[in-house]
């Protein structure tokens, strides 16, 4: 049996856990500074990773959805609750307003759409694990700029 076979067998809690370290694992490899801060260079607890909008007010749909996740300090997402505005106005930056605007509708509406969240989180586990190990091949041998850009496309 393949990995993707083997996840028809978990729990929805078993395979957000999973998605969650691809996700934790994904925003590490790609980002190394603080998305809300001047802290640099983030390890082991420090290293959050952030969403754009509260992951409990995100549907399945958005969740683990990498264009809203960041790298973030433990101070900024733990202590001052993501710090919502100061990551919007960077996303703002990041891509653009109307992008970042609309990015942050889609978080925000897809709390309570119907989606088969199993379905969708297998596939995601399945796109995450590839992706993962491209970045790994990528930042072996390039660094984590090059990193972003996968994720990108």
């Amino acid at each position: 049996m393949t990995k993707i076979e083997n996840l028809h067998k978990k729990s929805v809690s078993q395979l957000e856990k999973i998605l969650w370290e691809l996700c934790k694992q994904i925003v590490r490899k790609i980002y190394k500074d603080c998305y809300t801060c001047p802290q640099k260079n983030l390890e082991g607890m420090n290293a959050q990773s952030g969403h754009m909008h509260p992951k409990g007010a995100c549907g399945a749909l958005m969740k683990y959805d990498l264009r809203i996740l960041r790298l973030q300090c433990f101070q900024c997402n733990i202590n001052h609750g993501g710090m919502g505005a100061t990551y919007l106005e960077n996303m703002k930056l990041e891509i653009g307003d109307k992008q970042a605007l609309a990015l942050l509708l889609e978080a925000q509406s897809s709390k309570g759409k119907p989606i088969k969240a199993r379905d969708h989180y297998i596939k995601l586990i399945g796109d995450y694990r590839k992706l993962l190990s491209k970045l790994n091949e990528t930042t072996n041998t390039t660094g984590n700029a090059e990193a972003r850009g996968k994720v990108a496309n």
